[in-house]
């Protein structure tokens, strides 16, 4: 029998080097599921768990649309992820294929989707008409940072073939740009609901928000890479009013080949400056993830009428997104504590010595390297979704708990004290989740490294990599739960 509760369907209108594949990949999929199953836990009465489906376009040998139609009607409670660009034609296509899901688009930030103008065409001919304006919903920097992202894959690495070794690469990824032409990035979230809506398909009135560009102020694009970029728009349209494409002429044309030539070189020449400006993928993924998991709960909660709890939602949690879920133990506590076991084994002793540590009273007295918010990391965002943390921790925010050492992990790099956690918090009630780490730990000193490679140390002890002591006298410390923002 059909689960006819209504689903959702994400989908990407944007241009090839979005970074959509990497936002739907295994690791959104595997956070998307343990939300789902944590939304069916809560109320196992509404129904079966549902089903989260991606569909990958570059692995899909039929028309896409049609597939993903036919998906949506065998399971309408679906959770659809549509991995595919989807440019303004395929607007009405997208609502058509949406069946009684909520239909929500994913889109860039909002220095990505800002208004480019043009003035000027150049026709086959050669010959520029200056009369002609055209405008595009993305903003230059999202069109040379898509671009370059695409340079940057290795020959014959692309499962679509979309990579380096393809001879017209920049000019694909130029024609994609095209297909928005004459929609502002103001008009571009109404324009997407109105042909979704109009193929009787309800629209989100919030799309889901992807963080495109890092923190900070954007530099000004080198002017080459302005020119270059200009002049292929112009001749994509050019070639388009005379009903060419410039990507079947790669090979006779040589105005075409010579704007191919031009865009590889400007790419090569600023490629680190171009990906560098770009958000890391743990972020955006991150934030994918969150609002994807929003939106099912409120589809979950058949309310998708007005996109009001959505709205909210969305908006209270980039105001207060959680990066991780911790027990707090303060460093003070944590070092008098080691100073004791110190005292009575001389490996760990020598360990503390190892990182410079020198014992004075309850404290060290040289604590370079030593982290200064000492914690137990129990949940993070880049593994866990937000409703999750919120749903699994909530009830434990400030409660105080002990923390029972039990070990000192150690490399040249970093050391960690290996700990374990009660059943439950001080007040006797509060379950206390398994920590998301398989390496329950507080990470004590690092030189050089990331605090996240604590997590290996385990490993390099087995391979012979890092040191390790069981105390023979275990301590106990008390920590609090507390979010991080």
């Amino acid at each position: 029998q059909v689960d006819a509760r209504t689903g959702l369907l994400v989908f990407f209108p944007c241009i090839p080097g979005s970074g959509k594949s990497a936002l739907s990949g295994p690791a959104s999929y595997d956070l998307l599921n343990s939300s789902l199953k944590t939304l069916h836990e809560s109320n196992p009465s509404s129904g079966p768990q549902r089903e989260l489906i991606v569909l990958v376009g570059d692995k899909v040998k039929k028309k896409y649309w049609p597939q993903v139609k036919s998906a949506r009607v065998k399971q309408p409670a679906s959770i659809f992820i549509a991995d595919k660009n989807a440019p303004s034609s395929a607007w009405p296509v997208v609502g058509g294929a949406a069946g009684n899901g909520l239909v929500v688009p994913v889109v860039p930030d909002r220095r990505a989707l800002s208004t480019t103008r043009i003035e000027g065409i150049r026709k086959s001919s050669g010959e520029v008409d200056g009369q002609v304006c055209h405008f595009y919903p993305f903003s230059f920097h999202y069109l040379a940072v898509c671009m370059a992202r695409v340079m940057a894959r290795p020959a014959k690495s692309h499962v679509g073939g979309l990579d380096c070794a393809l001879p017209h690469t920049c000019i694909v990824v130029t024609k994609f740009f095209s297909l928005y032409r004459r929609i502002s990035s103001d008009e571009f979230l109404d324009a997407i609901r109105v042909k979704v809506q109009n193929s009787g398909s309800v629209c989100a009135t919030k799309p889901i928000e992807v963080p495109f560009f890092g923190s900070g102020e954007l530099p000004d694009l080198p002017q080459d890479v302005v020119d270059v970029l200009t002049a292929a728009l112009q001749m994509q349209y050019g070639y388009e009013l005379e009903r060419k494409n410039p990507e079947t002429l790669i090979s006779k044309d040589p105005a075409v080949q010579d704007i191919e030539k031009r865009l590889r070189a400007v790419l090569k020449t600023h490629k680190d400056m171009l990906l560098g400006i770009s958000a890391d993928e743990v972020t955006s993924r991150s934030a994918f993830v969150d609002q994807v998991a929003l939106f099912t709960k409120t589809v979950c909660e058949d309310d998708i009428t007005t996109g009001t709890n959505v709205e909210t939602a969305v908006n209270t949690s980039a105001a207060k997104k959680i990066r991780l879920v911790s027990i707090d133990s303060p460093v003070q506590t944590i070092h008098a504590a080691l100073k004791t076991a110190a005292n009575k084994e001389s490996l760990v002793m020598e360990a503390l010595k190892f990182m410079g540590a020198e014992l004075c009273r309850d404290k060290f007295t040289s604590t370079h390297g030593f982290e200064q918010n000492t914690h137990v990391t129990m949940a993070h965002s880049s593994r866990m979704v937000q409703g999750d943390m919120i749903s699994k921790y909530e009830s434990l925010l400030n409660q105080t708990v002990g923390i029972r050492v039990v070990g000192l992990l150690w490399s040249d790099r970093i050391a960690a004290l290996a700990i374990e956690l009660p059943m439950t918090a001080r007040n006797g009630t509060s379950t206390i989740p398994e920590s998301s780490n398989a390496f329950s730990h507080i990470t004590l000193w690092r030189d050089g490294a990331k605090s996240m490679e604590s997590n290996q140390l385990p490993k390099m002890v087995s391979q012979g990599e890092a040191s390790e002591i069981t105390l023979r006298h275990p301590f106990e410390v008390e920590g609090t739960f507390s979010f991080w923002e």
